[in-house]
C-alpha cells in the first residue's frame, strides 16, 4: 500500500458535485475525506462484481485492450462490442467457438461486472508485473486478495 500524499488537483464540476451530493449542506465540503471514501466504494465494488474468468478468458480480453490504459471511460461499457471489433467480426457466426463463448459471456456480464473487469484490464496494463512468475499471482494482486 502507497503511502498518503498531499496533492494539488483540479476537479471536475461533475466531482465537485458528486462530493457535495454526498455531504450536509450546511457542511463545508471535504475534499479528502470525500474523495478517499468514494474511491474505497469504487474499490470495493469492483472487487465485488469483478467476474470470474480462468486464465485463457482473461489473456483474451486483457488482448482486446492490448496495453490501453482507459483515462477517458464512455459508458455504456461494451466488452462484447469491443472484442467483435478486435477481430473484425460483424457476426457471431464469424468468430470460432470459445472466442463466441466468452463474447456471448462478457455480453451478459451487468455494466457493473464490465466496469470491474475493465477496471482490471487498466490495472493490468498500467503496471510492470515483471517481478511476478505467473498470471494467477498478478491477477491476485489486482483482485487484492
Amino acid at each position: 500500500m502507497s503511502k498518503s500524499k498531499k496533492a494539488s488537483v483540479y476537479l471536475s464540476a461533475e466531482t465537485m458535485g458528486a462530493l457535495q451530493r454526498r455531504q450536509k449542506a450546511s457542511d463545508q465540503v471535504n475534499l479528502s475525506g470525500g474523495l478517499n471514501e468514494m474511491v474505497s466504494r469504487y474499490t470495493w465494488m469492483v472487487r465485488a462484481s469483478l467476474p470470474e474468468l480462468d486464465k485463457t478468458e482473461w489473456q483474451t480480453i486483457l488482448n482486446v485492450y492490448s496495453g490501453t490504459v482507459i483515462d477517458d471511460f464512455v459508458a455504456p461499457a461494451r466488452i462484447a462490442s469491443d472484442m467483435m471489433d478486435s477481430v473484425g467480426a460483424i457476426s457471431l457466426d464469424a468468430l470460432e467457438p470459445d472466442y463466441r463463448a466468452l463474447v456471448e459471456k462478457t455480453h451478459a456480464w451487468s455494466q457493473a461486472e464490465q466496469l470491474a473487469a475493465l477496471d482490471f484490464v487498466q490495472q493490468f496494463w498500467a503496471k510492470d508485473w515483471s517481478g511476478y512468475t505467473d498470471f494467477s499471482s498478478i491477477a491476485a494482486e489486482i483482485k487484492g486478495r
